[in-house]
């Protein structure tokens, strides 16, 4: 063997950068969640199989300790489990998981999309992307599970003579198992009988015993009002097992088996891999995958790969949830034995990016210990070593699954030396690389402004330019000399919107165990350029209305929305929908919901990318709240879902709101204190002018299903229909753009945490109708006797009374902003109608 690679001796060195750059095939893991199912899902179970009240105690291992601190380095955040929870509740999911994606090396995922404790996994396929090529393994027992399900859908809950035929169940189960192994998107079986049954398997089941247990199990899926119930009859699943076989090793695919350790239903006992050894020699040529290294009987699982020529093993999961000096252990039992070309590299990650991210440095970082060490010991010469670096992390899956993947050697330099200290540097280098010259900041007074870098993006219409998020930072510190601890002046911590907002967020999660899903729809006008008048008459694009196609005739206004559009898009903000509103030159862009301090990045981004690409094409976009007096008002509605972290707290106990008891009690907080939030949500006199009765914009204080015309709509899915426990989001009227978006959210948020804190209950009835055309009778009858201020003078006064959502937005930004906002109440007092009108055409 030659000991010289690329013209270089092969050295210490080069193994470990081969270990560190050589592509990963994760040959056993399970699907992401979707956005909205991931707030539910706590970070600890990336680090642990433990569940329910169990799980609490993961704080306590060394796995997740080791884990927080990798964590921390790729967020770039303090080495706590708070604080990388900070981050994940503020940054958007896609985000996240593209950031613990990046550094991985991960080239192709092999997915068992069945394991199904939680609803609202993605798609196999949806992972691409992420990854270059994902394909999937099929859980058998879920196969068959359906299978059975059909079968049990043609009988009826009658007590008479029951009889199944044992051809009803198998062919049926055959033909999905053929038409699953010709996919060109499935590679492997799988198998989870270890928790069903055991691994005893009887590899001689009676027919005549199938037959009855198949009866038993389809009467009990008829009797039962569950819809899904677990196989777990050891007749069955043997019986199963055999069939899978024939089909696996007729079309040459693997079969993986659970091994060893799992949660808490698993029987450890039974789960010893030494139990597959007359299945494994009665069928020699069928090919099987002993996953988790079979922990804690890795030993085991070594010989049996040793002795076998069917069998492989796969030593995910110990990574991450065993300390780093067990993973070391674990990986040298294997080698003490197990063929080098017979080992195969997963995670196991599963619902999280954040599992797989760990999972995969953690291998890297062991395996380049072990692989040294073995190469001291004289157990490996060095080529050897790199020679079974390559095979364990990509070789072997590549050809047992028959994949025929080139393997994509990670050829950055920076996006290897950052693979395990986050990625911020790396991201400046990126842009640096790509054109970026300067970066936007936007600055005022004696103050440091801390760039968010996890938010830096290029500016796809100015390629030169970037953008990022800041936070406020004091320009003196308690260390400094000149720091004046007894000064009265606000710190401008207490003064940071984005701040603001993050420590509204994190007592939400953190008191009252929920999350927050937040989408910010942006209305605007489309001006023809500056107004030569001499009084200010805005000139819009066009004159149509609502979705009028007409809107989309003048080739300067298609140009300039498919430019938005397209910019968006490559800021990563997705759009989900587009299209004119009611108003001259109005259109509304809709973007993709997300944690609340990532949608309100996304809108910031989204308004200075109208502006500038409309100013680009010699137009001016404005989002004034009522340019125009005979046409409906430009808004920048909210719409807010609640996520309960601990769903089985969730209850539905039939309140005519069809909503839960904190969406209720949200709700009533936000209705309570929404004089006061005007203050924040509606800043400038302009903004009232909007708010008025029959405008679509909600005067009377109430809430409704689907009612634009209260200031808080209640929102369904339109093919779940209205009863509890479904999709339910409530859209905000009473918000436009001349507010600093961080505070309108965080004036939303705390009015309606403050209704959960003190368990408020709706008592207002649903409003169904105009509220404005309803008498007076009618509206008391729903609980409606109260309406939004007419004037910022009104909306401040009843701010400044607010005492409960001073205190939690914070005395110090509240005082500040209603300074602000008299001042300027002040200044507008001695200027005319048009003066105004041009001033806040110009600013908004």
């Amino acid at each position: 063997m030659s000991n010289i690679i690329d013209g270089q001796p092969i050295t210490h060195d080069i193994l470990l950068r081969t270990v560190n750059t050589y592509p990963l095939i994760d040959n056993h893991a399970h699907n992401l969640l979707d956005s909205l199912t991931s707030l539910s899902c706590p970070l600890e179970i990336c680090f642990s199989e433990a569940r329910g009240e169990a799980l609490q105690n993961a704080i306590e291992t060394c796995a997740l300790k080791r884990g927080v601190q990798q964590l921390s380095k790729l967020y770039n955040c303090e080495a706590t489990l708070e604080a990388i929870k900070n981050v994940t509740d503020i940054k958007s999911y896609d985000e996240l998981c593209k950031t613990c994606f990046e550094p991985t090396g991960i080239q192709c995922l092999l997915l068992d999309d069945g394991l199904d404790s939680l609803d609202g996994l993605r798609s196999v396929e949806s992972h691409v992307g992420l990854v270059k090529c994902a394909k999937r393994i099929v859980r058998i027992e879920q196969i068959a599970e359906q299978v059975i399900g059909d079968l049990a859908k043609t009988f009826k809950t009658s007590e008479d003579e029951f009889v199944v035929e044992l051809n009803s169940f198998r062919d049926p189960f055959n033909e999905k198992l053929e038409s699953l192994a010709n996919s060109d998107l499935v590679v492997s079986f799988k198998s989870i009988a270890a928790y069903r049954a055991g691994l005893n398997i009887n590899c001689n089941v009676n027919d005549e015993d199938v037959a009855l247990s198949l009866a038993n199990f389809v009467l009990l899926c008829v009797k039962s009002e569950k819809q899904e119930i677990k196989l777990v009859d050891k007749i069955l699943i043997d019986y199963i097992l055999k069939l899978t076989i024939d089909i696996a090793v007729k079309h040459d695919i693997p079969i993986q088996f659970h091994t060893g350790f799992g949660d808490n239903d698993l029987d450890l006992l039974t789960s010893n891999p030494l139990y597959l050894r007359e299945l494994i020699e009665t069928h020699p040529t069928a090919k099987f995958i002993l996953l988790h290294s079979a922990y804690p009987y890795t030993r085991q699982a070594g010989y049996l790969a040793s002795v076998y020529a069917n069998v492989y093993v796969d030593f995910g999961l110990v990574f991450p949830l065993i300390s780093a000096t067990g993973q070391q252990a674990n990986l040298k039992e294997l080698f003490e034995i197990c063929p080098s070309n017979k080992i195969l590299f997963s995670t196991d990650g599963h619902y999280l990016p954040e599992s797989f991210y760990v999972a995969a440095i953690q291998v890297r970082e062991t395996l380049g210990k072990v692989l040294l060490e073995s190469v001291e010991n004289k157990d490996f010469t060095i080529e050897e070593a790199l020679k079974i670096a390559k095979q364990v992390m990509f070789n072997n899956s590549n050809k047992l699954y028959k994949l025929n993947l080139i393997p994509e050697i990670i050829t950055s330099q920076e996006h290897v030396t950052e693979t395990f200290t986050g990625m911020s540097k790396f991201a400046l280098k990126k842009l640096k690389y790509n054109g970026v010259k300067y970066v936007r900041f936007s600055a005022s007074g004696e103050v440091f402004l801390k760039p968010d870098l996890n938010t830096i993006v290029q500016l796809p219409y100015r390629p030169t330019h970037a953008f990022v998020h800041t936070l406020l930072e004091n320009k003196w510190t308690p260390n400094d000399v000149e720091y004046d601890s007894t000064s009265s002046k606000p710190s401008y911590f207490s003064l940071c919107s984005r701040i603001c907002l993050k420590n509204i967020i994190e007592l939400a999660r953190k008191e009252f165990g929920i999350n927050f899903l937040v989408g910010i729809e942006s209305e605007f006008i489309l001006l023809k350029g500056h107004n030569n008048h001499e009084t200010y008459q805005p000139d819009a694009v066009d004159n149509t209305v609502y979705c009028d196609s007409a809107a989309f005739q003048n080739p300067s206004t298609v140009s300039t929305i498919e430019e938005i559009l397209e910019a968006l898009q490559n800021q990563n903000i997705e759009v989900e929908q587009f299209h004119p509103e009611s108003s001259p030159g109005q259109f509304e862009i809709i973007t993709g919901p997300d944690n609340p301090l990532a949608a309100v990045d996304k809108v910031v981004i989204t308004r200075q990318t109208i502006y500038d690409i409309a100013a680009k094409n010699c137009l001016k976009a404005t989002f004034i709240p009522k340019p125009f007096n005979n046409h409906a008002g430009t808004a920048s509605h909210v719409h807010i879902s609640i996520h309960e972290i601990d769903q089985n707290k969730n209850i539905d106990d039939n309140h005519h709101s069809k909503l839960s008891r904190k969406e209720r009690s949200f709700i009533a907080g936000v209705l309570q204190h929404l004089k006061a939030v005007a203050a924040l949500t509606m800043p400038t006199s302009n903004s009232y002018e909007r708010t008025v009765d029959h405008c679509w914009s909600g005067k009377w204080i109430c809430w409704g299903v689907e009612n634009r015309e209260t200031p808080i709509r209640v929102c369904y899915r339109s093919d779940k229909g209205i009863k509890g426990g479904m999709d339910v989001n409530f859209e905000f009227k009473c918000v436009d753009a001349t507010a600093n978006p961080y505070i309108a959210l965080a004036a939303l948020l705390s009015a309606g945490i403050d209704g959960i804190k003190k368990g408020l209950e709706l008592n207002m009835l649903d409003c169904q109708d105009d509220p404005a055309s309803l008498s007076p009778e009618n509206r008391a009858k729903l609980g409606i006797t109260e309406r939004l201020p007419d004037t910022l003078e009104e909306s401040l006064s009843e701010l400044k009374k607010d005492e409960d959502l001073i205190k939690s937005i914070g005395e110090d930004i509240i005082q500040c902003f209603i300074t602000v906002k008299e001042s300027e109440l002040d200044y507008f007092k001695s200027l005319s109608k048009d003066k105004i009108y041009e001033i806040l055409f110009e600013k908004y």
